[in-house]
């Protein structure tokens, strides 16, 4: 399956970064694998006039940075979350910021209860808050990261599809989001997604339970019959000329 996904929203000044923080330090420490992704509308990371952005005003498409700190990628295309994620095999992805997310859960950091009702979704597993809000998912103090680690793998799920195709027994994916959150279905419940994406012209595509498996079979026997390759996580990308 894709990583569990968890929006944190808050207006600036919150603790919102805080408590993305503390959310992962805790997931990290207890084995799992975390990435996270930043909404940034207002600028881009790199410097104007160094060489990686010199590089993009050039009209590169994705420009990579590396060395001995780590490594950086810069693409000239907006992405979803779950598409930088796929191919990193992470067990939870928190996301700060994407306020419009409307597929996947959501936890909303506020100093007030009006603050709280202003960033809520309909899709809110927790509020981080001093106040006590009762606004339906529980409240968690800032500090209490296991408790807010409990709610995300709880009930954190990857991010639907939008695809709104029914196989999952919901008229809507956003439909399908808040029965997960309300515990009336598993978070496993969208048959779209799973061990095999498949995306044609940027576009995800859905596959039922049947072609999602015959896909993975037929690549996973072509794979295992190449010299020296070991197991893991397969990308794949096919030209449709």
């Amino acid at each position: 399956m894709p990583p569990k996904f968890v929006s944190v929203v808050g207006y600036r000044g919150s603790g919102k970064t805080r408590a993305v923080e503390g959310l992962v330090e805790e997931l990290r420490r207890r084995g799992l694998r975390v990435g996270t992704v930043k909404h940034m509308p207002a600028h881009r990371p790199d410097t104007p006039g160094k060489d990686t952005w010199r590089h993009m005003e050039a009209g590169a498409e994705c420009v990579v940075a590396t060395g001995p700190w780590g490594t950086a990628v810069w693409t000239s295309k907006p992405l979803e979350p779950i598409e930088v994620w796929l191919i990193w095999g992470m067990d939870v992805v928190v996301a700060e910021g994407f306020k419009e997310a409307g597929n996947m859960a959501r936890i909303v950091v506020s100093s007030s209860r009006e603050e709280a009702e202003e960033l809520s979704n309909g899709l809110e597993i927790a509020y981080v808050s001093e106040c006590d809000l009762n606004l339906g998912a529980p409240t968690v103090r800032p500090g209490d990261w296991g408790r807010l680690a409990d709610i995300v793998l709880q009930k954190a799920f990857p991010p639907l599809p939008g695809l709104n195709c029914g196989s999952c027994g919901f008229r809507s994916c956003r439909e399908l989001a808040e029965a997960v959150v309300s515990g009336k279905a598993p978070p496993d419940s969208c048959r779209v997604l799973g061990d095999v994406y498949l995306e044609v012209g940027g576009e995800p595509v859905p596959l039922n339970p049947f072609m999602r498996e015959l896909l993975a079979s037929l690549v996973r026997t072509f794979v295992s019959k190449l010299k020296g390759v070991k197991r893991g996580l397969i990308s794949l990308r096919v030209g449709w000329s």
